[in-house]
């Protein structure tokens, strides 16, 4: 296992920018899927560079959904 990041560009942008983190993996060894439960960093302002636009998306933090359990059983908080 290793740290990594993950680049993504943005032909257009929006007015209200959503992100949807993945938190689920695959398990070989359990022929299933489990739930990452590793700490995510959140800022609470984004800058998006947009080359297309020639210009940079100002987003900032309006609210978070977070799970907590396990993958078949929890509750979302927001």
């Amino acid at each position: 296992k290793r740290n990594v990041s993950k680049q993504t560009e943005i032909y257009s942008l929006p007015k209200i920018l959503v992100i949807h983190l993945k938190r689920f993996v695959f398990s070989e060894r359990h022929m299933d899927f489990a739930k990452i439960d590793d700490i995510v960093e959140i800022k609470p302002r984004l800058q998006l560079p947009c080359r297309q636009q020639n210009r940079t998306g100002d987003f900032h933090l309006y609210g978070i959904v977070h799970h907590y359990g396990t993958k078949s059983n929890g509750h979302y908080i927001a």
